[in-house]
């Protein structure tokens, strides 16, 4: 037993040193994105508000020739045509890779970027200012959150938006602290280059307006220079996004399609509850999963519960504890106890004696309040009954309020610094403990990077998605200038056909003019106007940045080849309206003499890719 107890003495002590988290931390990041750089274009990457759209549209304005255009010059690739303002700044980083380099590799360099950022970002903050020089294998600490940190599925499109809120937290909190150097300057000053205001930073940045007025009233100082960072990184994220500023509040000709949207409050309360408990254990889908369950969220509890009371458990104590840990994990008791409909009330409870009755976890009852919040907003920002909001306050309307809960993950990352603090203070062998819970943690992290467990089902890769090699065998039998002629896609997505060159009467734009919306309606009236299909009709016309025609199915992983489909589903008449050429179908469609489409040519894809059939609209 002594032999024992020596040798996982000398295991606890060495996992304690620096030098050995140094190397686990490149060796766990290397083996992370070893798939994407090696395999490149054959490994699945999110398919939604990725591959069917953000890809595309940086590709097509890096090769538009027309990235410093005004606002109101068209860039005819898209929807017959968008406004320049419709793609965004130039002054974005993703933007200028696509530029440099081939579509794939922009993509892969930008996702490396992005997990090393991570990394450094969460070591930075906890490095100075969250873990205490003098805390038990502190180094251990700051490296396994750093390395969870970094190993979240971060949206590729995003930037470093999401994967820097610490280094910016950090730089903030030394400014507050007048600790701030020259170099936290210039990196606030370039953040905006490579992140998104819009989609998240509008909200940190009124928060920490609003933390930087209640410490003001609080302390009866206020911080001056701390207004003027919060100011000046406002000001240069209005710079940078100053197309879409333009476009929606001084351009009186352009009026975008998203004055129609009603796609928020329209979630009933039981579908809103649900929303509010998927999000509290498993984040954002797309966006900002923070892949705290089910590893992550015991060891919080335990983290909790241990510190209750006011002793150092023995080697015995702790080795039980562990295995019960550890045996649960194995036996997914904690997954079972976690998703429990009284869990999160409970943890609502906790948390709350956790601020009334002690004084070292406080802070981590507070952070459980803001996990809670979070959740709760983000879920009722779709509540129905909270739809009168939108007369009140109209931009309610256009503009998705629920994202300023994006910093969940963030938040999440400190309550478990914080708890892991607490077990290595309490616990024997806790370095021990944290490498396995690595392990387990590494081994979520690693599936959702390969999307073994899908989004929504929706994966691909970039070879099947785009097809390039099949879209060549269409592009030999077609006049070779494609600006000549339009194209629209049926059964797989417009931005399929985009990436391959052709120009569309469809697509999908975050902001396009509205009177296209309308243009584009009567082609699928029919399908939308049918009682049956009452709730697509609904996200067309109460959302409709996807303008497609509407097919049983434009998703790679529920796509079947060999299925004939009827070609009623679509005006032809309505497409030629829109001087529409040709029709790019994923299925084979029949009766199409009676629709006036002519069939030229099939085209076999790859296993696991599209089949292709290219039909010629007869217009009258």
């Amino acid at each position: 037993m002594n032999k024992i107890n020596l040798l996982l003495n000398n295991i606890n002590f060495t996992l304690s040193k620096k030098w050995i988290w140094q190397i686990i931390s490149i060796f766990v990041l290397g083996i992370y994105l070893f798939p994407i750089i090696y395999y490149t274009s054959d490994i699945n990457m999110l398919v939604f508000d990725n591959l069917d759209s953000n890809v595309v549209w940086f590709k097509i304005l890096a090769e538009s020739g027309k990235i410093f255009a005004a606002n109101d010059v068209i860039i005819p690739n898209m929807m017959s045509g968008l406004p320049r303002g419709s793609y965004g700044s130039e002054y974005n980083v993703i933007l200028w890779l696509y530029y440099f380099f081939t579509p794939i590799t922009a993509y892969i360099i930008n996702v490396v970027i992005i997990h090393f950022v991570a990394f450094i970002s969460m070591h930075t903050l906890l490095n100075n200012y969250i873990i205490k020089k003098e805390q038990k294998s502190r180094y251990l600490i700051i490296y396994f959150v750093s390395i969870y940190y970094a190993l979240l599925p971060y949206w590729p499109s995003a930037g470093l938006t999401f994967a820097i809120i610490p280094l910016i937290t950090y730089i903030l909190t030394a400014i507050y602290y007048k600790e701030d150097k020259l170099y936290h300057w210039i990196i606030l000053i370039f953040i905006p280059l490579y992140s998104s205001f819009i989609l998240f930073y509008v909200f940190y940045i009124s928060f920490a307006f609003l933390v930087l007025f209640i410490i003001s009233l609080k302390k009866r100082y206020f911080h001056f220079k701390l207004f003027f960072a919060l100011t000046l990184l406002t000001i240069i994220f209005l710079a940078v996004e100053y197309r879409t500023v333009e476009m929606m509040f001084y351009d009186p000709l352009f009026i975008s399609h998203r004055v129609e949207f009603d796609a928020y409050f329209n979630k009933k309360f039981i579908l809103t509850i649900t929303s509010f408990y998927n999000f509290f254990l498993n984040g954002h889908e797309t966006y900002t999963r923070s892949l705290h369950m089910p590893y992550l969220l015991p060891v919080i509890l335990l983290g909790i519960f241990i510190s209750q009371k006011n002793k150092r458990y023995d080697v015995k104590e702790s080795l039980i504890i562990y295995i019960l840990i550890l045996l649960g994990f194995i036996s997914a008791v904690w997954s079972t106890l976690l998703i429990n409909l009284y869990f999160v009330p409970a943890f609502f409870l906790i948390a709350t004696y956790l601020i009334i009755k002690t004084d070292k976890t406080k802070n981590i009852g507070f952070l459980i309040y803001l996990t809670i919040l979070f959740s709760f907003f983000y879920a009722f920002s779709f509540y129905e009954g909270f739809s009168f909001l939108e007369a009140l306050v109209p931009i309610f309307k256009s503009f998705n309020i629920s994202r300023s809960s994006f910093l969940q993950p963030f938040v999440w990352s400190i309550i478990i610094a914080m708890a892991l603090s607490i077990i290595t203070n309490k616990l024997r062998y806790q370095n021990i403990f944290i490498t396995l819970l690595l392990l387990f943690q590494f081994s979520i992290s690693y599936k959702t990077n390969l999307h073994t467990i899908q989004r929504n089902n929706s994966a691909s890769s970039f070879n099947n998605y785009y097809a390039e090699h099949t879209f060549d065998q269409v592009k030999n039998i077609l006049p070779k200038d494609l600006s000549s002629f339009k194209v629209v896609s049926y059964g797989l997505e417009p931005a399929v056909s985009l990436y391959n060159g052709f120009y569309t009467v469809d697509g999908y734009s975050v902001n396009y003019p509205l009177t296209y919306k309308k243009e584009f309606r009567p082609i699928i009236a029919k399908y939308l106007d049918d009682p049956a299909h009452k709730d697509i009709s609904t996200i067309y016309d109460s959302w409709g940045s996807k303008v497609y025609i509407l097919s049983i199915s434009s998703s790679l992983t529920r796509y079947r080849k060999g299925q004939k489909v009827s070609a009623s589903r679509f005006s032809t008449q309505s497409l030629c309206n829109l001087d529409t050429d040709y029709l790019i179908s994923a299925y084979e469609l029949v009766h199409t003499k009676k629709y006036n489409l002519e069939y030229i040519k099939g085209f076999k894809g790859d296993p696991g890719s599209w089949d292709v059939y290219l039909y010629k609209l007869e217009c009258p």
